[in-house]
Parts: C-alpha cells; sequence; structure tokens
C-alpha cells in the first residue's frame, strides 16, 4: 500500500469519526439543534435541585447537623436517600399518627394479634389481671360466652378479697 493511499484512508477515517463526533457530541442532525436526551433529563435535574432545597431547608429548621447539609448537596441521589432514610423517617415513625397508622396495617395483616398475646399470658400466668385481660379481648372480638367464662374467676377472687377485707376489718374493730 502506498503512502499516498495510506494518507487517504486515514483521511477518510478521521472525516468518518468527526462526522460521528458532531452529530453525536455537537447535535448535528437532531431536530431543532436540540439534543434527544436533553428534554428526558431535564425534569429529573430540576425535581433533584427541588429535593435537594427542601431537604436543606429541613435540616436548617429543624436543627439537624451541619454536615448533612454537605452530603445532600455534594451527593444529589445517595445524599437525600441516606438523609430521608437516617433523619426523616424515624422522626417520622415516632409520632402519634405514624404510630397509630402502624397500628391499624398491624391490625389488618394480623387481626388476631392482641387475643393471641392476651391468651398467651394468661396462658403463661393465670392472675387475675390476665383474665381481666383475655376477657376484654374476647369481647372486643365478640366473643361473648369466651369473655365469660373469664371473667368468672376475677369476681370470684374479688368476692373473696371483699370477705377478706371484711373480716380483717371486723376483727380490727372488734379490738
Amino acid at each position: 500500500m502506498s503512502f499516498r493511499r495510506m494518507h487517504i484512508d486515514k483521511a477518510a477515517r478521521n472525516a468518518r469519526s468527526d462526522a460521528w463526533y458532531s452529530a453525536t457530541y455537537l447535535n448535528v442532525g437532531c431536530k431543532n439543534g436540540s439534543s434527544s436526551n436533553k428534554g428526558k433529563k431535564m425534569p429529573f435535574f430540576i425535581l433533584s435541585l427541588i429535593v435537594q432545597a427542601a431537604l436543606v431547608i429541613h435540616i436548617l429548621k429543624t436543627g439537624r447537623n451541619t454536615i448533612w447539609i454537605w452530603v445532600v448537596v455534594l451527593l444529589p441521589g445517595a445524599g437525600s436517600v441516606a438523609y430521608f432514610a437516617l433523619e426523616v423517617i424515624p422522626e417520622l415513625m415516632g409520632s402519634r399518627t405514624a404510630r397509630r397508622a402502624s397500628r391499624g396495617v398491624e391490625q389488618i395483616i394480623n387481626p388476631n394479634k392482641s387475643i393471641n398475646a392476651a391468651a398467651q399470658s394468661y396462658a403463661l400466668s393465670d392472675t387475675v389481671e390476665n383474665s381481666l385481660n383475655l376477657a376484654e379481648e374476647c369481647l372486643s372480638k365478640g366473643m361473648y360466652a369466651e369473655a365469660k367464662g373469664f371473667m368468672k374467676k376475677p369476681f370470684s377472687v374479688s368476692t373473696k378479697m371483699i370477705q377478706i377485707l371484711c373480716f380483717a376489718l371486723q376483727r380490727q374493730s372488734s379490738r
């Protein structure tokens, strides 16, 4: 291959790569001279800036460590997710509304959890308090016959306690 032919082939290759470069990076060949990805990336970028600004305002208003500002600003996606996961969610889960919501979800997932816990406590220790708790749970579930059975013991114990207390008071007053 001659030097002249090699030089022409190299020039053609460069022209092809220049055309690819200009079409890819300089937006040649796109409609209206705009990039094909520009419209797709811009809303994400704006949304990211809005989220960052909101989180920085939250950090300042709540008096968090200012290191979080640097984390959120310098690591846009990961910093925002980390701040939200480590600071915001635990704060939200500590509120009364969040606890009430989690109890509601828990009741949907496991509706018999409270009565099972009361039955387990009663089976572990047959006390008046456990008997009353189990009877109350049975009443809340509409199991009236079972609740009546669990209420017999507290009333008998209470009656016996009243008898003992009356006897003790009688003996004390007679002295």
